[in-house]
C-alpha cells in the first residue's frame, strides 16, 4: 500500500507457498519469506488448506504439494525494481 492502507496492489513473486513475511527496506527492494509445513509434528500427514484473495478479489485455494520426507517448503524472493521483476 502507499495509502497508508487503504488500498493494495499485489504482485505476482511466482512463489511456490504462501508469503509469510516480507520487509521493504526502500521503495524498489522489497524481500519475501514464504513456506509452509506439515500440520504434523511427525512431517507425514498433508499439509493444511490455505485460501487467499486473487488481484480480482476472488477467494481461491492455494495448493500445496509436501517436497521430500519431512514436507518443509521454503523460499525467499527479492525484487530490486519494486515487483517489475523478482
Amino acid at each position: 500500500s502507499q495509502d497508508g492502507g487503504k488500498t493494495f496492489t499485489a504482485y505476482n513473486a511466482n512463489l511456490f507457498t504462501m508469503a509469510r513475511y516480507g520487509a521493504y527496506p526502500t521503495d524498489t527492494a522489497w524481500y519475501v519469506a514464504a513456506g509452509a509445513w506439515p500440520s504434523s509434528e511427525r512431517g507425514n500427514e498433508p499439509l493444511r488448506k490455505s485460501f487467499f484473495h486473487d488481484r480480482n478479489g476472488k477467494l481461491r485455494k492455494f495448493k500445496h504439494e509436501q517436497v521430500g520426507d519431512a514436507g518443509w517448503e521454503a523460499q525467499i524472493a527479492r525484487t530490486t525494481d519494486g515487483g517489475k521483476t523478482w
